[in-house]
């Protein structure tokens, strides 16, 4: 990542809009940022980690809640935005805050060109920023950004800080999470395993197979399921022949049933044939008279002719009789029309007259109109001009308004300044009391911590005593136990001699009558005093260590309250009178915030007037831009009045004419309806006259068409009559036959369906009696009594053995499918059996040696020692080296990430916190490249063009100070810009690229570019 070019606006020092090209600093690879302390350098990288993580450069400065300047305004809105590239793309990320009006917090990032693609939600700008640069925030101000202060931080951490950080730049959670899961799938593949045995003797339990191992259990199942297919196999057997015997027999039954349902059949058919035959002679003569009404039907369609056309002749009749009576209607009303006519026609001749009068009033309307049109306008005109009048007269009061607003303006501007300034010293004011009260509460809690160690001290000391007096009563007793001990055992070898044998002690064969005493003593007694003094004397050496570390602190705090005094210069002899000095500060403070609230009061105020002075200003001077358009309209307004009134004039219209002007125009509408009526009631007249004639002659046709019907239906009906009596006699028949066979002709399909259905039943019952007399005529029914009782006995002993083989069936199946459960249990035990080899090795691998996090981390932690004593090595001349400690650690606890010195000078190790100030800013700087090396090296998507280092060169000697630039300038030589943020006077005259900042009160910091 390299930063291009850098904006910042209300950024912390930077209130008004400041712009850093980086672009003017990059010729000579390295660059300098100073200023007096306190001037805004920090606020630079702090920008750019804002810009990109949206936080600031340093743990302790991303404490902060708001970056916001404190020389903003409340409208004021923050603005960061960084243009970097990453591998030859440009990339361009902005963030603006408010700290009083939260809507104005949003951000952006894009790719150069592509800005329409812009992200604007910040999760999503962070989530980028981070596959862009390929580091995070935590990593970005270790490796890229070091902070003030911090980057010293990972040389003297202990194993656990710098294991977290490790964790946080290499993201080693991972492997710890891959050990966790390793133990999860260890201990539920044993559980697995473990079911998978419980599971295949369950299913061979469940065939009766008990106690049978997983290795050999298969075979045994397939020995029973043997046994079984060949019991299956004899009883299938006899079951066949069985099922045989039993269809023969019910073969013969069904024969035998068959004929007897033949022989019931024949009988019913027998009879059915004689009952058909005892009818036959009453079908005959049904069938004569069907005949008849055959003929009947036939002559009924001249009758139904004759009456049709008789019907037709009457309607004929009556229409006739109607149409005369309409004619003579008709004749009557046509007379009525003519008359009228000629009234309209009259009216018509007149029309000419009515519409020269119309013409006359329309015309005098229209001036009237015009007139009145004129008038309202002159009224309109008239009164714009009295208003126009009225606004350049306030229009000149807003002038005066204006000028003496204008003054008011600026006087409350000077107003704002001097109360601004005022606010800034008494803020500084409380700030340096509230730094002064959190001094004083600083050493009040350093004198409870030391009251509260004199106490500590003292129970201590008590406990050490009694300790002491404990364990030398115990010494005591446990000295005469062991004197008691020795006694009894010269007792015991003096006993044991015989005179003449040698003294195992001395070697005398003499043995003189020494008198001693036997005494009682306890061996447990002796352990048990043994171990008391032996506990007794590790707590007494816990509580005097513990003792002496009280007493170091004791002192340690009493030196910090000492050094606090005199730095603060606060004088006091004990709490009561520290409290009373805490008392008056806060007292102080208290007052300074009751006229900070006060001035803020005052400034809220002095604000509000300013922002509404100054809308109403805007507001003036809008109106007062219509001033000119106003006049204008004002002359146009007093123009139109004048040609308005002559046009009125020049109608020639006196005042009573235009109050006529109703009157007038009732009399317009009322020509204008008789007009109208006469053309409508002349052209009606027209109509109906061409109407009347051709209704006149559609009536006359009308009549003479019914004339003619009469006569034709008259005929139709003699020739009919002829007809009708003509078919009577061809068939036959007189005419009270006909009326009687008549009546019937709606019963033939009746008739004809009992005839053809009684033919039908005959002839197949005849068909079917002579087909079946042959085989059952004077025969008698067969009894099944004796075939129906042996298919009983043979379905009983065919069910039983059916009833034996599903039984044998139910158990081959039972076993076959617990044979392929078995089989699949056993093939998925074997398979785990590997799995689960496989992840104990790889448990007890990590449980009994390193964790997989630890190995990867201190694979990581040595690289980057490796590369940091490159560069160490020549910032000190050979001298030092930085090494892993290891000493006194077995294999499953080379786990620390502890940092030793080692020293060429005396060929040994040392503590790292031995070194001197400048020895110790060598080290971690060396460390902090040696880091961002590694990175570099160790990740592929990481590209870093640019390193930052804030402070830390003030503890060099001269020569130190070169051997670290010199370290700094070989990293130019791989192409990398280093930045360094100092104001050390030897950096400045070696370093030509710099960017000078400077603190202007009042206005905030600015930047100057060398």
């Amino acid at each position: 990542m390299k930063p291009i070019k850098l904006k910042v606006k209300s950024f912390l020092g930077f209130q008004s809009e400041t712009i850093i090209d980086f672009t003017e600093l990059y010729s000579d690879k390295i660059f300098l940022i100073t200023g007096a302390t306190g001037s805004g350098k920090t606020s630079i990288f702090d920008a750019i980690t804002y810009a990109l993580y949206g936080e600031g450069s340093g743990n302790e400065r991303n404490k902060a809640k708001c970056y916001m300047s404190h020389l903003a305004d409340k409208d004021d809105t923050m603005e960061v935005s960084l243009e970097f590239s990453v591998k030859g793309e440009n990339y361009f990320v902005e963030r603006f805050d408010s700290e009083y009006i939260p809507s104005r917090k949003k951000a952006k990032f894009y790719k150069e060109g592509k800005e329409e693609e812009a992200i604007t939600r910040l999760g999503d700008i962070l989530k980028e920023v981070e596959d862009v640069i390929g580091l995070n925030a935590e990593q970005f101000k270790k490796i890229v950004m070091l902070p003030q202060g911090e980057f010293k931080e990972f040389l003297s951490s202990s194993t656990k800080d710098k294991t977290e950080i490790l964790k946080k730049l290499f993201a080693t959670e991972i492997y710890e999470d891959l050990q966790r899961n390793i133990k999860v799938k260890n201990d539920k593949a044993k559980l697995d395993n473990q079911r998978l045995i419980e599971r295949f003797r369950e299913s061979l339990a469940e065939v009766g197979l008990y106690g049978e191992d997983i290795e050999t259990g298969y075979e045994s199942l397939k020995n029973l399921i043997s046994k079984e297919e060949k019991l299956s196999k004899d009883i299938n057997l006899k079951k066949t022949k069985l099922k045989t015997d039993l269809d023969n027999k019910k073969r013969e039954k069904d024969k035998n049933i068959a004929f007897n349902k033949g022989l019931h059949e024949y009988l019913n058919i027998e009879k059915e044939y004689y009952d058909l035959l005892s009818k036959q002679e009453e079908i005959e003569i049904k069938d004569k008279n069907l005949k008849n009404i055959y003929k009947s039907r036939t002559i009924l369609v001249y009758e139904n002719r004759i009456n049709e056309e008789k019907e037709n002749l009457l309607e004929a009749k009556q229409k006739l009789s109607g149409l005369n009576k309409n004619i003579v209607d008709f004749l009557k009303i046509k007379e009525e029309n003519e008359k009228k006519f000629v009234e309209y026609k009259n009216d018509y001749i007149n029309l000419d007259v009515l519409k020269e009068k119309l013409r006359i009033k329309e015309d005098k309307k229209d001036r009237i109109n015009l007139a009145n049109e004129l008038i309202s306008r002159l009224n309109t005109t008239e009164t714009r001009f009295k208003i126009l009048n009225k606004s350049l007269l306030d229009l000149k009061e807003m002038e005066k308004e204006k000028e003496i607003l204008k003054e008011k303006i600026i006087e409350a501007r000077e107003n704002s300044f001097a109360i601004k300034e005022k606010l800034r010293s008494i803020v500084e004011d409380i700030k340096e009391n509230e730094k002064t009260l959190k001094t004083l509460r600083e050493i009040f809690a350093l004198i409870d911590e030391t009251q509260k160690n004199k106490e500590e001290r003292a129970l201590k000391s008590k406990t050490i005593e009694i300790l002491r007096r404990e364990i030398k009563l115990a010494e005591d007793n446990l000295k005469l136990e062991n004197e008691k001990r020795k006694g009894n055992y010269a007792l015991i070898l003096k006993n044991d001699l015989k005179e003449g044998d040698p003294c195992l002690v001395c070697g005398s064969k003499e043995h003189p009558g020494i008198s001693l005493k036997k005494e009682d003593f306890s061996d447990d007694l002796i352990e048990k005093l043994e171990e008391t003094i032996s506990i007794k004397s590790k707590e007494l050496n816990d509580l005097e260590n513990a003792f002496n570390i009280l007493v170091f602190k004791g002192e340690t705090t009493l030196k910090e309250i000492d050094k606090l005094k005199k730095e603060y210069k606060i004088d006091f002899k004990d709490q009561d009178q520290l409290t009373k000095i805490g008392e008056g500060y806060a007292k102080e403070n208290k007052s300074l915030t009751s006229e900070k609230d006060a001035i803020l009061q005052s400034e809220e105020k002095n604000n509000n007037f300013l922002k509404e002075s100054t809308k109403k200003l805007t507001e003036l001077s809008e109106k007062l831009e219509k001033r000119e358009e106003i006049e204008r309209e004002h002359k146009e307004s007093n123009i139109e009045i004048i040609q308005l009134k002559q046009s009125i004039k020049s109608l020639k219209l006196k005042d009573e004419d235009l109050e006529k002007g109703k009157e007038i125009e009732g009399k317009i509408e009322s020509l204008k309806d008789k007009i109208n009526k006469t053309t409508l009631n002349y052209d009606k007249g027209l109509k109906i006259k061409d109407e009347n004639i051709e209704k006149h002659s559609t009536l006359n046709t009308k009549k003479s068409n019914l004339s003619e019907l009469l006569s034709s239906l008259k005929e139709k009906i003699a020739a009919f009559e002829r007809a009708f009596e003509d078919k009577l006699k061809k068939e036959s028949l007189d005419l009270s036959s006909y009326n009687l066979y008549k009546k019937e002709v709606g019963k033939i399909e009746v008739l004809e369906n009992e005839i053809s259905s009684f033919n039908k039943d005959l002839n197949t019952s005849y068909g079917m009696y002579s087909h079946l007399k042959d085989d059952y005529k004077g025969k008698e029914a067969i009894d099944l009594t004796e075939i129906e009782k042996n298919i009983t006995e043979l379905s009983i002993l065919l069910e039983k053995k059916e009833e034996e083989a599903k039984k044998i069936e139910y158990n081959l199946r039972t076993y076959k499918n617990t044979e392929k459960r078995v089989k699949d249990l056993e093939k998925n035990y074997k398979d785990k059996r590997e799995e689960l080899k496989i992840l104990e090795d790889l448990y007890n691998t990590s449980s009994v040696g390193l964790t997989f996090e630890t190995f990867v981390q201190s694979y990581h932690f040595e690289g980057i020692l490796e590369r940091a004593n490159i560069r160490l090595s020549k910032m000190t001349k050979g001298r030092y080296s930085l090494r892993r400690r290891t000493e006194g650690e077995s294999r499953s606890k080379k786990i620390g990430l502890d940092i030793d010195i080692f020293d060429e000078y005396s060929g040994r190790e040392r503590d790292v916190l031995s070194l001197s100030g400048g020895e110790s800013f060598k080290a971690s700087l060396a460390l902090a490249l040696g880091l961002s090396e590694f990175i570099e090296s160790a990740s592929g998507n990481v590209n870093l063009d640019t390193i930052f280092i804030d402070e830390g060169f003030g503890s060099l000697d001269e020569e130190s100070l070169d051997s670290a630039l010199e370290c700094l300038l070989e990293l130019n030589l791989s192409g990398r810009i280093v930045g360094i943020i100092s104001h050390v006077a030897e950096l400045k005259e070696r370093i030509p690229k710099k960017i000078e900042v400077k603190s202007v009160p009042g206005e905030g910091s600015e930047i100057k570019i060398n």
